[in-house]
């Protein structure tokens, strides 16, 4: 069957109509993302001696398939925080304990012959110092410090007055302590107390009333001149 010219026209301009819609599919499936539905409409030209083409919808879908699937969040590495090194508490300093008062132990000076250097029964200075027979009491206790002896009960010292050299029978009194010559009595290795100041010791002698007494005389090694200090 012999197609009119018209006919011809209108095939011709179908075809070419097509190929632009291919054309624009390819283009619309580029430019639009996947799984987008792009709408696509073409007027198809037609002669205008020829019948009106309607007008073609085409819709065109791209696949999801080819979605570039979206990063996962990676996932950060839990990071330890650092434990705490303990420190070394640093030992509270403790307090330095005040000095402890030392104290000077009392002794009872004791001649050989077993008696002791008595307080009197008066204290004030210049009272006679004699000797008794040992029995513990206070009056016969002394604090012994660099050679000075000091009676406890009374706060006093032993002490000789006058130049300490005139009279060899020199009579041992009680006086105010002051650490003066007269006051110093060094215990010699034979048991004597042996006075510096005089060049004489401590001996027990008759005093005039009889009693026994305390005096400094030329040193001997009797029993009345020989002293034991206890430790």
């Amino acid at each position: 069957m012999s197609l009119k010219k018209n006919q011809w026209f209108a095939v011709a301009a179908g075809l070419v109509t097509l190929g632009l819609i291919l054309v624009v599919a390819t283009v619309v499936m580029l430019v639009n993302k996947p799984g987008d539905k792009a709408t696509t409409t073409v007027a198809l030209a037609a002669d205008a001696s020829t019948a009106p083409v309607p007008a073609s919808t085409i819709t065109v879908f791209v696949s999801g398939s080819a979605a570039t699937p979206s990063p996962s969040p990676s996932k950060h590495a839990k990071t330890k925080s650092p434990k705490p090194k303990h420190t070394t508490k640093s030992p509270t300093p403790k307090a330095t304990p005040s000095p402890t008062k030392t104290v000077a132990a009392t002794k009872t000076p004791t001649s050989a012959d077993g008696r002791c250097i008595q307080l009197p029964s008066s204290t004030i200075n210049g009272a006679k110092v004699s000797a008794a027979k040992c029995d513990g009491s206070a009056g016969q206790k002394w604090i012994v410090t660099q050679n000075v002896f000091k009676n406890e009960a009374s706060g006093k010292c032993l002490d000789f007055g006058g130049n300490g050299g005139a009279d060899i029978n020199y009579q041992i009194q009680l006086w105010d302590c002051n650490l003066g010559g007269a006051q110093i009595y060094t215990h010699k290795s034979d048991g004597t107390l042996y006075s510096p100041l005089n060049d004489r010791c401590l001996t027990i002698r008759p005093d005039d009333d009889g009693g026994p007494a305390l005096a400094v005389l030329p040193c001997t090694t009797g029993a009345n001149a020989r002293w034991k200090l206890p430790a």
